[in-house]
């Protein structure tokens, strides 16, 4: 039990450690003090996403669980699970920000996403569970998942390092599943917990669906996110020796 704790405290410490929450509020708080032709230039929507993409890949990387995988094995799940995984964290970001609350905000997203795809993310945002431990939980469940997205981008598929493996993240997903089952059975019982737990499904399922439109039609949004996972397998191999601390932590 001490150590389940101790796992928890870890990922909630981890995350935290690598949030942008604090930083994108302190650029919207500081719109009211701009004259509005500036506002453009405080409130980047791809600068924001590359940021949040940055911020989950080293909460992830910082898992000892990432750790025991190879690097061809490390590039494979974050091919695999950064789309999907990013969009499940961006409601939780978004949340906590106030990003879809504030006008500008919404303008300049909405100048890249369309007011369909916004009014969508509003949707979803409204039916996120209001314990945010929850969300965060999740995220690492998710992170460990065979894959967590819906297109197929990968063009040479019979190379992917965890193709003949995935067993190799069952033990580990299965550690943070049943972490994530044990908060949700001590904080609501078990009635409770299947209903959040069913919930934060049909959520992440909608999002799945809404990121596979979003990458299919939006060529901006394509452009980037392939760009970023791009980079981000390069960095893997090139820093092979220069690891995130673990859990965050110095």
């Amino acid at each position: 039990m001490n150590s389940e704790w101790t796992l928890l405290s870890n990922i909630l410490h981890a995350y935290d450690t690598y949030s942008l929450v604090s930083q994108v509020c302190q650029t919207i708080d500081s719109l009211s003090t701009l004259p509005v032709e500036l506002h453009s230039n405080v409130i980047n929507p791809l600068e924001i996403i590359i940021q949040m993409f940055t911020s989950i890949q080293s909460f992830i990387s910082s898992s000892p669980h990432f750790r025991v995988l190879t690097i061809n094995e490390q590039i494979s799940l974050f091919e695999r699970n950064l789309h999907g995984v990013i969009g499940f964290y961006s409601t939780l970001f978004f949340r906590n920000t106030g990003i879809l609350q504030n006008v500008k905000c919404m303008e300049a997203f909405t100048n890249i996403y369309g007011p369909d795809m916004m009014l969508l993310a509003k949707k979803v945002n409204d039916r996120l569970d209001p314990d945010s431990t929850l969300i965060k939980l999740t995220l690492i469940v998710f992170a460990f998942s065979s894959n967590c997205f819906i297109v197929n981008k990968q063009e040479n598929m019979e190379r992917d390092s965890l193709l003949s493996g995935t067993f190799r993240l069952l033990g580990s997903q299965n550690v943070y599943v049943e972490l994530l089952w044990k908060y949700m059975i001590y904080r609501y019982g078990y009635n409770k917990a299947v209903i959040r737990f069913t919930q934060l499904m049909q959520i992440f399922l909608c999002i799945l669906k809404n990121l596979a439109i979003i990458h299919e039609n939006n060529q901006t949004h394509q452009t980037l996110v392939d760009g970023i996972i791009e980079k981000t397998k390069q960095s893997l191999a090139i820093n092979e020796n220069q690891q995130t601390q673990l859990w965050g932590k110095t």
